[in-house]
């Protein structure tokens, strides 16, 4: 094992906890900007409000919660499941339901933002907002394909 060795010598239980600590904060970042964005958009009161189903509205947050932990620990324990091809379905369908849900929900928070403009007096701005909205993205999109590492 290779290790830069300091003043102080090679110390990998302090390094290891270093990153660790490293490694949980991100993760808390990531998931309260996760969080944060899902509940600015009102994705889980919508899709309850629309199943008929707000009395179930705490398991629909449980779930978002537990499928996020695991999103999360998923590249820190790689699990390999020899299956066929065919159990890849039922997972794609929630993947795209989920997609489809949030397209949706992403484009009604953009129908309030012309009405958001007009009463906080950026209505003169409103094109110029929507294109720093879409140069952000497609900047953000061409660093994640272009740039290695990402």
């Amino acid at each position: 094992m290779t290790c830069i060795r300091a003043k102080t010598g090679c110390n990998t239980g302090m390094k290891t906890a270093i990153a660790i600590a490293i490694a949980f904060a991100n993760g808390l970042t990531v998931g309260s900007g996760l969080v944060s964005f899902l509940a600015i958009i009102g994705l889980v009161p919508r899709l309850a409000e629309v199943t008929h189903t707000e009395r179930s509205l705490r398991y629909y947050e449980i779930t978002m919660v537990c499928g996020s932990t695991l999103a999360a620990l998923e590249p820190a324990f790689f699990v390999h499941l020899r299956l066929p091809a065919v159990f890849t379905i039922i997972p794609g369908i929630f993947m795209g339901l989920f997609v489809g849900c949030l397209a949706a929900a992403l484009a009604e928070v953009l129908n309030v933002l012309p009405v958001m403009a007009r009463r906080v007096g950026l209505l003169t701005y409103i094109r110029l907002l929507l294109l720093a909205m879409i140069v952000g993205k497609v900047v953000g999109s061409l660093i994640y394909w272009l740039v290695p590492g990402f």
